[in-house]
């Protein structure tokens, strides 16, 4: 028995070592052989196991493990009527362009530990069983554009070297991922995930594509990682059956989804960024990226997540506030949103809120101070200790729910009383509305 075949073959080449080799299994450049004759020869062997094959025996598999295909090969003469059997190319290797095109496999179809050198195209074929592709290798572009797969697809530990399209593929049982590696761009636009999808340490180095994918059921992306942007809008699944667990920041960083696509994800144990991709844009659209932190907002409300509630409250006022820059420019910072931004930061942050309190509080007494010096007159260098304490009382009685008693001079000039009591008044109502801001931020980072 050779490489686990059933019916070994007759040796063609011996190499330096001594070992011996059948025409499958010989290297490329001593098949003895044309590509053309060579591929009859495949040919052969897949009708001669047809022909041999009961239909009882559904187990039965056509064996082509470790076999070396030394150039370009196409398949597409096995269609529905003329499907492939069960069939084993395990750690073959496949030199050429390699084509499946509207190929049918009836049964078991191995293509576990293969290397594909050349392009690999299974464009508009059907798996009717089980399509193992555990940790092959596609060096070039790997097509399964418009693919069926009737039973459980596997392709765990696969390494996509090149583009991988899945588009418009439908996935009808399990689908396995857990693992893979995408070096080039992967499509799964508008592709159908009728099973649950595994995508678990998935690895997508230069990006994926998932708009208007359909998952009915449960799709797990647990620690995947997205080294480029991930597109999800427009995408059909039910609440929460995205779930994207444990990621890390550069990889939530490249989340690009809409709003309308927020109720399908579950975020859980995942390290966030500040910012989310369509903010990240050279000219991004703050209405859609308010739209998108409110709506994570929400989630995170209905989910009782207060921490993040909180992160995304303040991009959803920040992105608010940008769009109203957009339209008053340096305005905008005189505004009710620009000055909730600048004394509290939302309201979610007690720090910013407090620096302000402060400044307030130190301003008062600087212009209480002036004050006081105007009432003693500004040639006289004499201290007026008297005029002096009473600057604590009258600072203290401008802040809320403190009360003390301070009286101006009846010695003050007549156009200071007007003028002092507007000032202190305006402080008065300023520091009251900034504890209430410092007390409103520091009460949400303590719920939060």
């Amino acid at each position: 028995m050779e490489h686990h075949w059933p019916d070994p073959q007759l040796e063609i080449y011996t190499d330096e070592a001594g070992q011996d080799y059948c025409l499958f299994h010989a290297p490329a450049e001593h098949k003895g052989m044309s590509v053309e004759d060579f591929n009859a020869q495949v040919f052969a062997r897949i009708d001669d196991f047809k022909a041999k094959t009961k239909p009882s025996d559904a187990e039965g598999s056509c064996a082509f493990t470790s076999a070396i295909f030394p150039g370009d090969i196409s398949f597409r003469a096995y269609g529905k009527d003329n499907p492939l059997p069960g069939i084993s190319f395990s750690k073959a290797t496949f030199s050429g362009r390699v084509v499946f095109n509207d190929a049918y496999f009836s049964g078991l179809t191995r293509f576990s530990e293969a290397t594909f050198s050349g392009q690999a195209h299974f464009l508009w074929a059907i798996f009717d069983g089980l399509a193992n592709f555990w940790s092959a290798t596609f060096s070039d572009t790997a097509n399964f554009k418009a693919t069926t797969f009737n039973h459980n697809a596997i392709f765990m530990q696969t390494k996509f070297c090149g583009n991988a399209l899945f588009r418009q593929a439908k996935l009808n049982g399990t689908a396995h991922f857990e693992q893979a590696m995408f070096d080039g761009m992967a499509y799964f636009d508008t592709t159908e995930f009728y099973g649950v999808a595994y995508f678990l340490t998935t690895s997508f180095r230069s990006g994926v594509y998932f708009w208007q994918a359909k998952f009915d059921g449960e799709a797990h992306f647990d620690r995947a990682t997205f080294g480029g942007v991930a597109y999800f809008g427009e995408g059909k699944a039910e609440k929460n059956a995205l779930r994207l667990h444990s990621l890390k920041n550069p990889s939530l960083a490249n989340l690009n989804f809409t709003s309308m696509d927020t109720e399908c994800f579950s975020f859980k144990g995942c390290d966030w960024p500040d910012r989310l991709w369509p903010e990240t844009q050279e000219e991004p659209d703050y209405k859609a990226c308010e739209e998108l932190y409110r709506s994570l907002k929400q989630k995170a409300a209905s989910e009782h997540d207060q921490p993040m509630v909180s992160k995304w409250h303040y991009r959803e006022k920040l992105m608010a506030l940008e769009q109203i820059k957009e339209k008053r420019g340096w305005k905008a910072r005189l505004g009710l949103t620009g000055l909730y931004y600048w004394c509290s930061g939302f309201g979610e942050d007690p720090a910013q809120a407090f620096r302000v309190l402060a400044g307030l509080l130190v301003f008062a007494l600087l212009a209480l101070s002036g004050f006081k010096l105007w009432e003693t007159g500004f040639g006289n260098y004499q201290p007026d200790w008297a005029k002096i304490w009473e600057i604590p009382a009258e600072w203290l009685a401008l802040i809320p729910f403190v009360k003390t008693e301070a009286a101006t001079a009846a010695s003050a000039p007549a156009v200071l009383v007007p003028l002092k009591r507007t000032v202190t008044g305006l402080l008065h109502i300023l520091l009251a509305a900034q504890i209430a801001l410092f007390a409103f931020a520091l009460r949400n980072r303590f719920r939060r």
